[in-house]
């Protein structure tokens, strides 16, 4: 599975970042909200990542490298290895270009899951109602001061497909320096990112995706809505027939 993909998961089921302390935690709670007002200082962000994917039926991780770029509502991910994708999300769509294949994936997102973007700028206010949090240890392979959480999902939902997330925030910026996320499989997905730079002066603009012309456009989800909607109609046929 590619950054591309794999990112989706994360889009769809859960937001990386920031969230509220557990209720009796109010030093927790008040340490996070002040991390939230140093990222709403931040307008724009650029960052390289690197994602790792620990899979049972692997011996060794799947792993991915590119670019991360943030500006307003717009968030891109530019994969360079092992094979080029790009994915670019706002709050209402995610755009997936492959050009390897000619292919650009659109998925519509409803405000609830437009907001639970896994960026690199988490925002305490999206979070609070999603995740539990706690103070995690300190990472020894991080070289900053940086704040270590431990995330556990509220909704049920939310639990069918993710164990638990851990993450480290630059103490200073509050923006993301590693991400690790577990889910029911007992799969591990861990995405580090570094070399950071904000305020360049980046617009939503100069993150829009630029496809050839004949690129193929497919719409996976509508697709797979169709075919249910067809599936039931002709259940429904066939029952008034008997």
């Amino acid at each position: 599975m590619n950054v591309c993909r794999a990112m989706l998961v994360v889009v769809l089921l859960l937001a990386v970042g920031v969230a509220a302390a557990g209720d009796d935690d109010a030093a927790l709670t008040e340490m996070l909200e002040q991390l939230d007002g140093r990222i709403e200082k931040i307008d724009d962000l650029t960052a390289r990542f690197e994602q790792r994917k620990h899979t049972v039926l692997l011996r060794e991780p799947i792993v991915s490298a590119g670019t991360v770029r943030v500006a307003g509502q717009q968030l891109r991910w530019d994969t360079r290895t092992p094979a080029a994708s790009s994915m670019l999300m706002d709050e209402s769509v995610l755009k997936i270009h492959y050009p390897d294949h000619n292919t650009l994936e659109v998925y519509a997102l409803d405000d609830r899951l437009g907001q639970l973007a896994a960026s690199p700028l988490p925002r305490l206010s999206t979070l609070r109602e999603h995740f539990h949090i706690t103070r995690d240890d300190p990472r020894d392979d991080i070289d900053r001061p940086h704040v270590s959480l431990h995330l556990t999902p509220r909704s049920k939902e939310l639990a069918e497909h993710v164990q638990q997330v851990r993450v480290a925030l630059d103490e200073q910026h509050g923006y993301l320096l590693r991400m690790e996320m577990t889910d029911i499989d007992e799969e591990r997905t861990v995405i580090v990112f570094d070399r950071h730079r904000v305020n360049t002066g980046i617009d939503g603009e100069a993150l829009e995706l630029q496809v050839p012309a004949g690129t193929r456009t497919v719409r996976p989800l509508e697709d797979v809505r169709g075919r249910n909607s067809q599936s039931d109609s002709s259940s429904r046929d066939s029952g008034s027939g008997r």
